[in-house]
């Protein structure tokens, strides 16, 4: 939040503060049903990952990933290999990872460093910087082909904010500023571009939608995050601001509800309000403000949750980031114990309790899941999602 205006910040602080003292978050407008039908639909499965994750902007990468010309990530996104190079003149380029004489992944998953791409298979390769055919072995015994028909595919990709956004259908257009709309400015705020990667891990989960449901609502911190976050964060006390698709997700941070700010300006309104950006559909951007030390520093938790190999299963990716590298620092340790409490938490209670929400859904136990009106962030997740499926014909 550092390149937000201090009136901002204390703006949201003071309005968050008025939830704490009335007990309770902003609340939506009515209860949402949700069948659950919709997470056992084969067709509605494979329209969500063909029109929300193939054929619109999604979030695929951080330049904190592969700053150095010549690196390169690459990453598996609902079923299409993707691989994003770091070019000699230090853009983004973005290509399908397949090769194209029999179609074998070329690299696999993760991040390195790269002139050319080789396949294993039987070594044609392929130039870092713009994907052409570089390298045919034994081509006078293969035959004639035009070189130029066979370079890597394309996918438009865009670096933006700290973030590489793409479109995994080739061919399609990406139109970022179309996407994002509202939100759009204050992504530009965040400072992302400036952020160092401190820590990841991936998770597999269940449907890809239960799993995101955990980030969007405080609601079970009081009972399932008894022991972990809910020392840490007031449950069920959020605030949401809907931007188009998109929506800030601010919680308080305990000792709020007993601060007085001094009159003196030096105070962090963030030191007590965790602000989290939801990027429809799958992105969370979570931000909190670094205690120790004379120099402001920010720590950010970023999940990203992917559809898996079928309609159960899912892939999140979690990164901690600091808004400059700490090591060596006294706000090191202050991370790592954030990063601790967060990746465990994640991994020994939310994943194990939402494994068990998708062993239950074809029991007959419920028809509808029923989304409250304190759960505006889960009811905002899916309103967006069945406006995109109803446009496509598809319906829950």
């Amino acid at each position: 939040m550092l390149g937000f205006d201090r009136s901002e910040l204390i703006s949201v602080f003071e309005r968050m503060r008025r939830h704490v003292e009335e007990g309770k978050p902003r609340l939506a407008d009515r209860v949402y049903k949700i069948p659950v039908t919709s997470y056992l639909d084969e067709r509605r499965w494979s329209a969500e990952l063909e029109q929300v994750f193939r054929r619109r902007p999604i979030a695929l990468a951080f330049t904190a990933e592969f700053r150095d010309a010549g690196s390169y990530r690459a990453l598996t996104i609902a079923g299409i290999p993707v691989l994003l190079v770091r070019t000699r003149a230090g853009a983004v380029k973005g290509f399908l990872n397949v090769c194209r004489h029999r179609g074998m992944r070329l690299v696999a998953d993760g991040c390195g460093h790269a002139n050319r791409f080789t396949c294993m298979y039987h070594a044609w390769s392929y130039a870092a910087d713009d994907g052409r055919l570089v390298a045919l072995p034994e081509a006078a015994s293969f035959g004639e082909i035009e070189r130029r028909s066979y370079g890597l595919i394309p996918i438009s990709v865009e670096e933006r904010f700290g973030i590489i956004w793409g479109i995994l259908t080739p061919g399609r257009e990406l139109d970022l500023d179309g996407w994002l709309g509202e939100i759009a400015p204050l992504l530009g705020k965040l400072g992302l571009e400036q952020f160092e990667m401190f820590a990841s891990t991936e998770l597999e989960g269940p449907n890809w939608k239960i799993a995101m449901e955990g980030y969007l609502e405080t609601y079970h911190f009081a009972s399932l995050h008894a022991k972990s976050f809910s020392s840490y964060i007031f449950s069920n006390v959020s605030m949401v601001d809907v931007f188009g698709r998109h929506f800030r997700l601010c919680t308080p941070i305990r000792g709020i509800e007993s601060f007085t700010p001094p009159p003196t300006p030096t105070w962090n309104p963030s030191a007590y309000v965790q602000h989290s950006f939801m990027i429809f559909p799958n992105l969370q951007l979570s931000f909190g403000a670094v205690q120790s030390g004379p120099d402001p520093v920010e720590r950010l938790l970023v999940s990203q949750v992917f559809p898996g190999e079928n309609l159960g299963t899912s892939r999140t990716i979690q990164r901690i980031m600091s808004s400059r590298n700490v090591r060596g620092t006294t706000q090191e340790r202050e991370i790592e114990q954030f990063a601790s409490l967060a990746l465990t938490t994640v991994r020994e209670e939310d994943y194990p309790a939402t494994r068990q929400i998708q062993m239950t859904l074809k029991s007959g136990a419920n028809s509808h899941f029923t989304l409250g009106r304190n759960e505006m962030g889960v009811q905002q997740l899916h309103r967006f999602l069945d406006e995109i499926l109803a446009d496509e014909g598809i319906r829950a």
